[in-house]
């Protein structure tokens, strides 16, 4: 089932996913922090992890959108296989040009929300900053960015479930 129609039916479940995305990319970044040499495969598996829970962000209608899902998406596998990439001038373009991919696949996605059965629109500018802060600085810690965007949209799934009147209410 899709991620925007469970966003509906069962929130609570998306939130989750949303939280465990955040959780492996805040794991990613302790490693990273640390100097493990297992920081490069973890970040590439929060990025494998966040392409999944980028259908959250995803309106529930629109083509435009559901293309730009799939521009995300590429971006993110290709800034997956760059950071196993050693560190060279070449590997930080091809990491550069993905966080490109991934912003110009969520600029559909941000503009096409619409009222109470998606997201706000700011939730895919927040993830699009945290996804390229883990692609430009994955050895420094930038997965910490991701987690703490993955963080927020959690607690936006969280407060629109729980209170449904009131986010009517401001809409």
């Amino acid at each position: 089932m899709r991620l925007p129609i469970l966003l509906l039916t069962r929130p609570g479940r998306v939130a989750r996913i949303v939280t465990v995305a955040g959780l492996a990319a805040l794991a990613a970044a302790m490693l990273a922090v640390g100097g493990h040499a297992l920081a490069g495969a973890a970040s590439a598996a929060a990025l494998i992890a966040t392409g999944v829970a980028l259908e959250a962000l995803s309106p529930l209608y629109g083509r435009t959108a559901r293309v730009g899902l799939w521009v995300a998406r590429a971006g993110i596998v290709l800034g997956a296989g760059a950071l196993f990439l050693p560190d060279v001038d070449a590997a930080v373009a091809l990491r550069a040009f993905a966080a490109m991919l991934v912003v110009l696949g969520l600029q559909p996605i941000a503009r096409q929300s619409r009222g109470l059965t998606d997201l706000p629109s700011w939730t895919s500018h927040v993830v699009a900053v945290g996804v390229v802060a883990a692609l430009l600085a994955p050895s420094v810690g930038g997965g910490v960015a991701l987690a703490l965007a993955w963080f927020v949209v959690a607690v936006v799934i969280r407060a629109r479930c729980a209170a449904p009147g009131a986010a009517a209410a401001r809409a």
